[in-house]
């Protein structure tokens, strides 16, 4: 028997069967992409945003085309023995797998068998090789568009797991409160005459204070971000003051004390007064020039890193005093020197301005934050004689300008000026008292908010400043896991 006439009539089954694996690796390729779109979909509602049509249509057309190659190619693809294995079910019964199998053997009853198979196949038709209708396939196929069509039609915001109610009138008041700060603190950093070094690192704290604000649920924790943020920009600030550490270090030397004290009060009459002073004493004193020469080469070695006008002009009256140079070379070193400190000053003078009205748009935007409430801990708030709390160190029960039973400058029902047992007494120690209000007065932190003429005290700004400093602890890794889910319930509590 000829192998290859064989072959040829073994092409019309393998071309049926190729045909019947690709519709069915097109169904499964239909199935797996309609699947990619449903979810990509499923995602997009959950956001509550209509997803980029570049994105909802090359998903699914890229996991359409794999599927339909990998699985045409590995799954359904159709071998010899493929045709074979088909070609025995439809009748042959395994005649076409044994003749594959011996094709190359040479023996009398291996050529016998591969005549039969061949025989056999000449008087098989085509439409016996019957194949499955593929109904898997087809329902998940039609399954998957249905379920595409369907979240087609869903607006996008029906599943979304964002909040569907629309913003409290707090949190529309705290957003317009963050917009306006942050559109006033760029304003002024822009119409500030700075360098542009200064500017920019401005303008980034800014973006991360933006940042950070739009990432904060409670007005508690946007006013600690932006007490954070106050404390960064004085140090940006602290950092552009180069007549600052020239001070700084000239007041480390008798001889340049005064100088370096004008320069840190950034007084200008000062200043010059100072200068004229080192130029009285270094007349005929030799050993003063020294002593002048080194006190400003090792000012120079510490300041200026900001202004090198500052720094040469420093650097040359000391060296000035080194060499006997003539009279004028020195005057106009000291005055050099005086004139680059004075301009120095004038610049941190803008500095300090510019520091003290971004601050001043902080300090308004967290009291606004705030909102003016104060947590006020207690029961009373009717008049009386008291001026501190009643009980412990937060107010109690009482009459007074803070909360409190009884008369006296503490609280408590007995008089006296502290709060007691029973009985009366200057001391408050007989009466009957309300705890340890007195104590309340020694706390630096609450002392500071304290107000006499209302006798209350701004709890919100405590709080923030307790909130603050709770919030760089835990960036430095200070406080515990556990410990940070219990004081993040605390301040959530507070606010």
């Amino acid at each position: 028997m000829d192998w290859k006439s064989h072959r040829r009539l073994l092409a019309k089954y393998k071309n049926k069967l190729a045909a019947h694996g690709f519709l069915r690796a097109l169904l499964l390729g239909l199935a797996a992409g309609a699947g990619a779109l449903f979810i990509t979909l499923f995602i997009y509602h959950l956001i509550g945003e209509k997803p980029p049509v570049v994105l909802a249509a090359g998903i699914p057309g890229a996991v359409f085309a794999l599927t339909l190659l990998i699985s045409y190619f590995v799954m359904y693809f159709p071998t010899k023995k493929k045709v074979a294995r088909a070609l025995d079910d439809a009748g042959l019964q395994d005649r076409e797998s044994a003749a594959l199998a011996f094709k190359d053997n040479g023996s009398e009853i291996a050529e016998l068998q591969r005549k039969d198979a061949h025989e056999k196949l000449q008087s098989f038709e085509s439409k016996d090789l019957k194949l499955k209708t593929p109904r898997r396939q087809i329902v998940s196929a039609l399954i998957c568009v249905v379920l595409c069509a369907a979240i087609a039609v869903v607006p996008y915001d029906f599943l979304s797991l964002r909040s569907n109610s629309e913003p409290s009138e707090e949190q529309l008041r705290q957003e317009e409160i963050i917009r306006d700060l942050i559109e006033k603190l760029r304003e002024e950093v822009e119409k500030a005459k700075n360098e542009e070094e200064l500017k920019e690192e401005l303008q980034e704290i800014i973006d991360d204070l933006e940042k950070e604000l739009k990432e904060s649920d409670t007005a508690l924790d946007k006013a600690a971000k932006i007490s954070k943020y106050e404390d960064e920009l004085d140090r940006t600030f602290d950092k552009h003051e180069s007549a600052k550490d020239l001070g700084a270090a000239l007041e480390e030397h008798e001889i340049t004390e005064k100088l370096g004290r004008a320069i840190h009060n950034k007084d200008t009459e000062m200043v010059s007064e100072a200068l004229d002073e080192l130029r009285e004493k270094i007349k005929d004193d030799e050993k003063a020039k020294e002593e002048l020469e080194e006190a400003l080469k090792d000012a120079a070695e510490k300041a200026g890193k900001q202004d090198d006008k500052l720094k040469e002009a420093i650097e040359e009256l000391a060296d000035a005093l080194d060499k006997e140079s003539e009279e004028k070379k020195l005057d106009e070193a000291f005055e050099k020197a005086e004139k680059e400190i004075n301009e120095a000053l004038a610049y941190e003078k803008e500095l300090d301005k510019e520091s003290d009205a971004l601050e001043e748009l902080m300090e308004e935007a967290k009291k606004q934050l705030l909102n003016g409430e104060e947590e006020q801990p207690g029961e009373g708030e009717e008049e009386g004689e008291g001026e501190e709390p009643g009980e412990g160190e937060e107010p109690g029960e009482g009459e007074g300008e803070e909360p409190g039973e009884g008369e006296g400058e503490e609280p408590g029902e007995g008089e006296g000026d502290e709060p007691g047992d029973e009985g009366e007494g200057q001391d408050g120690e007989d009466g009957e008292g309300a705890g340890q209000g007195g104590n309340y007065r020694q706390n630096e932190m609450t002392e500071q908010f304290y107000d006499p003429v209302s006798g209350k005290i701004a709890y919100g700004k405590v709080f923030e400043v307790y909130y603050s400093e709770y919030l760089e602890a835990m960036e430095k890794g200070e406080i515990p896991e556990d410990l940070q889910k219990i004081m993040d319930a605390y301040f959530t509590a507070l606010s």
